[in-house]
């Protein structure tokens, strides 16, 4: 069967370098000494024949003896030397000098501890199938290797979630033992109650996979798509029968009547806040700059903060006209002391703010180890500069796949100092 031939304006054809072009680089770069050994083995040459082993050459060259890198038996033993080479080369005297840490009190990295890093990171990436690096996407699934550091990150974000909801446990049970003994005995009784919750949660809590897994909420979708019309009803029906089943538990107490109504209440306020923002919530698709995902899930989580701050007093005088009609005018603070307690964690859980405790804990976690520096994309765009790896916007990659994998596959070594 013949083949179909392509109707294109343009086709390139990438061939390797000849013989003729490679001397006249090596030439140019007065590299005469290399340009001798490599004419003299055809396999040699043939290595050297695409545009960035010739480079890799020609910057290792000084850390290479090049007889016995032609003595070597074979082409793959030959192109892990060269990669040995250029690694030692830009660990130890890069020509190409770094600016990530001018202006700055922070030290450059050593090159023991830059080796150790990239170590890490390749090795990461490699049982994550990847070849690109995002900060913002670092996960507890592959980035903690062990049990010890997975119990230091469940201790860590279990603690924190468990001070907030302890806060907002603390505001309904401050609000509701302010009516009967005045309100600043019951802000600290509320405090109080709200910090042993708390450090309760935070202790017994097993994060799900929901908090194993980092979320972030980098934009909102304001047209209202297909998708996200979906997600708000998915979320506002179950806020619904959420509603219901609170109002079954306070019918039994303060009547069936009553409790159905503010069942109904408390699940339509559930269900809007929680599907308004988990409905629009939307990651972007260009990261211009490394860590942009959680810099933006924090901006979104201040906003959506702020606008609580405005909703609740207007949240709060429509109610307190609608509830005396079901309520008694003892329990209407409470149950406004709930429904405020529940826009705040609302803003703050599904606004990105999880997100970001989840990802300083990693960090943490990952510093205190000695795995990566705490100012992790200065780090990376040091390597940049030395030429280990390639920055694209927020992105970052190994020069190549081969010298991602040549940093795989050395040992880890022991744990060097920290760097910041």
């Amino acid at each position: 069967m013949a083949a179909d031939r392509l109707h294109l304006n343009r086709a390139i054809c990438l061939k390797p370098l000849d013989r003729t072009q490679v001397c006249q680089y090596l030439t140019q770069l007065d590299c005469t000494n290399l340009w001798n050994i490599l004419k003299q083995d055809d396999h040699l040459l043939s290595l050297v024949q695409t545009p960035l082993w010739l480079s890799l050459s020609v910057l290792a060259r000084k850390e290479l003896d090049l007889v016995a890198w032609s003595q070597e038996p074979s082409l793959e033993t030959r192109r892990e030397t060269l990669l040995d080479a250029y690694v030692r080369r830009m660990l130890h005297d890069c020509p190409v000098p770094s600016r990530a840490y001018e202006g700055t009190r922070l030290t450059e990295p050593d090159a023991r501890q830059t080796r150790h890093w990239l170590i890490w990171l390749a090795q990461r990436l490699k049982d994550a199938s990847q070849d690109e690096f995002l900060i913002e996407q670092m996960q507890l699934q592959w980035m903690l290797t062990t049990k010890g550091q997975q119990w230091q990150y469940r201790l860590i974000g279990g603690q924190s979630v468990g001070l907030i909801v302890g806060l907002i446990v603390g505001l309904i049970v401050g609000q509701s033992v302010g009516q009967s003994v005045g309100q600043s005995v019951g802000q600290s009784v509320g405090l109080i109650v709200g910090l042993i919750f708390g450090v309760s949660v935070g202790l017994s809590v097993r994060l799900s996979v929901r908090l194993d897994s980092i979320v972030l909420v980098e934009s909102f979708d304001l047209s209202f798509s297909r998708f996200a019309r979906k997600e708000f009803f998915r979320i506002l029906i179950g806020g619904q029968s959420v509603g219901l089943i609170v109002g079954l538990i306070v019918g039994q107490s303060v009547g069936q009547s009553v409790g159905q109504s503010v069942g109904l209440i408390f699940g339509l306020i559930f269900g809007l806040i929680f599907g308004l923002i988990g409905g629009l919530k939307t990651d972007i698709q260009t990261r211009t700059q490394p860590n942009q995902g959680i810099r933006l899930s924090a901006k979104n989580t201040a906003i959506l903060l702020g606008i609580s701050l405005v909703l609740a007093p207007l949240l709060y005088l429509g109610l307190s006209a609608a509830l005396p009609t079901v309520l008694s005018a003892d329990d209407i603070p409470r149950m406004m002391a709930v429904v405020m307690a529940m826009l705040f964690f609302a803003s703050f859980y599904l606004g990105g703010g999880l997100a970001c405790i989840q990802h300083v804990a990693l960090r943490l976690v990952l510093y205190r180890s000695g795995r990566i520096p705490w100012n992790y994309a200065r780090f990376l765009n040091f390597c940049g500069d030395r030429l280990l790896l390639q920055r694209v916007g927020g992105r970052y990659r190994f020069i190549h796949k081969l010298v991602q994998e040549h940093f795989a596959a050395m040992p880890l070594g022991g744990r060097p100092e920290r760097g910041r």
